[in-house]
């Protein structure tokens, strides 16, 4: 007679648990979003303002190429902040953490020198958004020409490249690859040092 009503106190403190997750990530991400959209946003004043100055047609043009870059960029960044934020559930099944890295290299369009391999439980669409973050943000923010190294192991996925960034803010980018591995049970954490930035994910 004891043992019913507790089981049946499971599901509704698992639903509260993840309602305060999911409100916590939200809080953090318009601290993210706060500060990290206001960049592009100054961008596009300033194309713009150019815009509006120019009168060569090649000029008007570029800028308003640009203008649709930046805004297309954004609106990823809220697409994916938004599905994140709503995830409840996960559908997960072993997958080959290599295969997931050389699918996202070829999307990111990155050159990635990938070794060892491992397979985790994930959700393979859902958890190639967090690779491709992490992939993005190097390209990024990574030397030119300069490769990227990925190192699969069964405890650890290590993405390195060398960079000319003299600090590291993270993005939006960085808090929905963190939210993303952390519903996996997986724990991200970056570093920027001597000019090599790492971003590693491990298991709890």
């Amino acid at each position: 007679s004891i043992g019913i009503p507790c089981l049946s106190a499971i599901k509704p403190y698992s639903q509260y648990k993840m309602a305060y997750e999911n409100n916590r990530f939200k809080n953090n991400l318009i601290d993210s979003l706060a500060h990290n959209l206001k960049t592009p946003l100054q961008i596009l004043g300033g194309y713009a303002e150019n815009l509006k100055d120019t009168t060569n047609e090649a000029d008007k043009n570029r800028y308003a190429d640009e203008i649709l870059a930046t805004a297309s960029g954004m609106n990823k960044d809220i697409e994916a902040l938004l599905k994140t934020a709503d995830k409840t559930s996960l559908k997960l099944s072993k997958t080959s953490i290599r295969k997931c890295l050389e699918e996202v290299a070829s999307k990111a369009g990155a050159a990635l020198d990938i070794k060892g391999d491992a397979e985790y439980k994930i959700e393979k669409d859902y958890f190639n958004t967090a690779l491709f973050c992490l992939v993005d943000n190097a390209v990024k923010y990574g030397n030119k020409d300069a490769k990227i190294e990925a190192a699969i192991t069964s405890k650890s996925i290590t993405i390195r490249n060398k960079t000319t960034a003299g600090k590291f803010t993270p993005g939006t980018g960085i808090a929905i690859a963190g939210r993303i591995l952390e519903q996996h049970s997986l724990k991200l954490t970056t570093e920027l040092k001597d000019g090599v930035f790492e971003a590693k994910i491990s298991t709890k």
